[in-house]
């Protein structure tokens, strides 16, 4: 986007006012010697410049118009001549159907100087082609081959046509023939070139640039507007004014000024006539750029004396210029790029927001490596060449803003559909991965595109901001498609998860209770058939939201930084449920409790642990804390040191959901666990696949050579017992013994009370 630059002038204010009656005879002096020789100048050279191009007008006219009678008898000769050769050839090839192969034909295409000859069966194959290229091919529903096929015609020739393709112009015909038919060809590449030096543009630039006396010549259509100039800039202009669309409409040569842009320029007009009817007008240009030149040489004298004074006036406002300048910049521009900011789009979108329209939000990704490797000032400059590149690439279409540090935008005023959003985000992506590669970064950086449209509930700009970002939160770097559409369910989303995210936050504080609640599965002794331990579960039931997945709780206590404190207070009930079982006299029975692997990250973790078990009275050997297997890939070392600090407090360590990641034997050695737990993936393949039933053996095998207990999880057919226990696998738990159960039911269970 080009911006426009002027110096603002001050009206009065709070009733101040400056005198002018010291100015006044210097003034009207300075004014009518202006006047006076301005004028005698400015006619001089208007009337010979006005005399030239009235003179020019009518011959200009004729000119074109004998072009564009030029252009249509061009075309049509041009166009009779190929469909002859065409005919003639076709009649020539229909002889040869019964020696018809490649090289026939391309022989055949040599003599008659054809382009392409193509030879199709009857179901439209092409069998034969004098190139031997689209062998196979057959036309799509609607192609003009399938037209001439269903046709019946015997002989039919095309308008000159871009071939589908290649995209190539080309004048073909169709012969039918026996059992198939031909396809001949004729390129009209040439053609194009021919007529080009015959089309309107091409004579009105030709007209323009033999005059020295016209800056411009451009035709203008009976519903005045520019249709063909030698100024492409002025394409498509509609000239709108009342009186002037008067003179255009009559029938002799008509001459004003007009200001064209906001510079005015001296114009004649001439009506073209083609076969005895209007067709429209030249409009022939000279610019008064000269004769205002000359008016202010002559009026130079005059301003001298007045230059002190005009100094000085030019010098404060150029002053004030200045200071605004720097105010809008500071208002409207990223102090750091350069580039419109935040607050002009804000501006922007208050002022043009209406239903359609669209905001779009460009995401870098990965660019604060960018600013640990290089600098700030390269980041900076980074992103003015980013937004010049896409500037440049969408022909200035676009004004791209600095939205964020990592994040450009742009706001699109027209209602579009969906379908060109997504095709305008594609482009913008392409563009913005093509600088990427061209700057060599191609595999450190990443884009995604957020799109929203405008609609009842996100008019304000600060509603479509926050619809943006929802959206970018939304949108994944792995996923096929570089752009995302707002949708009012993420927003549902967000608010839920915030929700959950708040009421957690006040629960883990103390100023909630019921939120949580703990129940524990029973795990059984395969052996003996008696409960072995529990595994502590979280549920949540929020009072606004009703029941909530684990899965979905606890993956935003972990982004919202609460799993350490959530992980605390699971401890801390599942060491009150080791002191309820003592007391009820099954002091043997033990409590599993999951981890995050966050917590393994905190050094502060195991002390914590230490301490609850401490506070709680508990044998430290009853508690079994579970880690994910997974986890002990991010960081091996640091996992295994977190292990054996925990270890030292006396609990023991379960790695959960093991199998999954089968290469983990490999280490499984070197940890201080005292528990695998195989993956429900495993067991539920026993009732079906026989190799899942061979690996089951062979971990819980390898579990027991390594010294440590075996529990299967996810037990839920009686089949799948028998074959763990056959296997000697140590413990279970299940649907088919038991769910989850609260406290009170859990402690009656192990009485046989349930």
């Amino acid at each position: 986007m080009k911006y426009k630059e002027g110096i603002i002038l001050f009206n009065r204010q709070n009733g101040d006012s400056v005198s002018l009656r010291p100015y006044i005879l210097p003034v009207a002096l300075i004014i009518i010697t202006l006047i006076v020789g301005g004028g005698f100048v400015l006619r001089a050279v208007r009337n010979f410049h006005f005399r030239v191009l009235n003179e020019q007008s009518v011959q200009y006219a004729h000119s074109y118009a004998d072009g564009i009678t030029k252009t249509a008898q061009a075309t049509a000769a041009i166009d009779e001549l190929l469909e002859a050769k065409l005919l003639t050839a076709g009649r020539t090839i229909a002889l040869y159907e019964e020696e018809v192969s490649g090289e026939s034909l391309a022989a055949l295409a040599a003599s008659l100087e054809l382009d392409e000859v193509y030879y199709f069966n009857a179901e439209g194959e092409i069998l034969f082609s004098n190139h031997g290229r689209y062998i196979g091919w057959r036309p799509p529903i609607g192609h003009p081959v399938e037209d001439f096929m269903l046709s019946g015609d015997q002989i039919r020739v095309e308008e000159i046509r871009p071939d589908t393709e290649s995209g190539n112009l080309f004048k073909y015909a169709y012969i039918r023939s026996g059992g198939g038919f031909f396809q001949i060809g004729i390129s009209a590449q040439t053609v194009e070139g021919l007529l080009h030096a015959f089309r309107p543009v091409t004579i009105l630039r030709e007209i323009a640039e033999g005059s020295e006396h016209v800056d411009s010549i451009s035709f203008v259509n009976n519903d005045f507007r520019i249709e063909e100039s030698s100024d492409p800039a002025l394409i498509g202009l509609e000239l709108d004014s009342p009186d002037l669309r008067t003179g255009l409409a009559g029938s002799d040569a008509f001459s004003f000024v007009y200001a064209l842009q906001d510079e005015p320029y001296y114009y004649v007009h001439a009506p073209v006539i083609v076969d005895g009817e209007r067709v429209g007008g030249l409009l022939i240009s000279r610019s008064l750029e000269n004769t205002n030149r000359l008016v202010r040489q002559t009026t130079a004298l005059g301003l001298a004396a007045f230059s002190i004074v005009g100094l000085a006036l030019f010098y404060a406002l150029y002053m004030t210029y200045r200071r605004k300048k720097e105010l809008y910049q500071l208002s409207n521009l990223h102090s750091a790029t350069g580039l419109p900011n935040r607050r002009s789009l804000h501006r922007r979108i208050s002022r043009c927001s209406q239903p359609g329209s669209a905001l779009f939000l460009i995401h870098i990704y990965r660019l604060d490596n960018l600013d640990h490797t290089y600098g700030h000032r390269f980041v900076e400059g980074f992103f003015q060449d980013l937004a010049r590149h896409l500037q440049e690439a969408f022909s200035h279409q676009y004004e791209f803003v600095h939205y964020a540090d990592n994040r450009l935008a742009l706001f699109i005023e027209d209602a579009l559909s969906r379908d060109t959003l997504e095709d305008l985000a594609q482009q913008f992506s392409n563009s913005v991965l093509d600088f990427f590669g061209q700057m060599g970064l191609l595999k450190q950086l990443g884009v995604g595109v957020a799109i929203v449209q405008v609609g009842e509930n996100n008019h304000t700009p600060e509603e479509l901001f926050a619809d943006g970002a929802i959206t970018l939160l939304n949108h994944s770097e792995d996923s096929p498609l570089p752009y995302t559409f707002f949708s009012q369910s993420m927003k549902e989303r967000l608010q839920r998860e915030n929700a959950i995210s708040e009421e957690l936050r006040t629960f883990l504080i103390g100023q909630r209770d019921q939120l949580l609640a703990v129940e524990f599965q029973p795990i059984l002794d395969l052996a003996t058939g008696e409960i072995a331990a529990f595994e502590a579960l979280t549920r949540m039931r929020s009072p606004n939201l009703g029941q909530v997945s684990p899965l979905e709780f606890i993956s935003i206590a972990e982004r919202e930084q609460l799993i350490g404190e959530l992980d605390l207070w699971v401890l801390k009930q599942g060491c009150l449920f080791l002191r309820r079982l003592e007391q009820s006299g099954f002091p043997q029975v033990s409590v599993a409790v999951n981890i995050s692997g966050k917590d393994l990250y905190n050094p502060a973790f195991p002390s914590r642990v230490g301490l609850v078990v401490q506070e709680h009275g508990i044998n430290p050997a009853r508690l079994v804390l579970e880690i994910t297997e997974s986890i002990m890939f991010e960081s091996f070392a640091e996992i295994s040191a977190a292990i054996r600090e925990l270890k030292k407090h006396g609990v023991e360590i379960a790695i959960d959901d093991f199998g999954v990641g089968y290469s983990s034997f490999a280490r499984l050695e070197e940890l201080p666990v005292d528990e695998v737990k195989i993956d429900k993936s495993f067991i539920d393949g026993i009732l079906t696949k026989d190799r899942d039933r061979l690996i089951i053996g062979e971990l819980v095998a390898m579990c027991h050579k390594l010294g440590l207990r075996v529990v299967a999880e996810g037990v839920e057919e009686e089949e799948q017992r028998q074959y763990l226990r056959e296997q000697g696998c140590d413990m279970m738990q299940g649907f088919l013994f038991s769910r989850s159960l609260p406290i009170d039911t859990a402690i009656n269970k192990l009485k046989g009370v349930v």
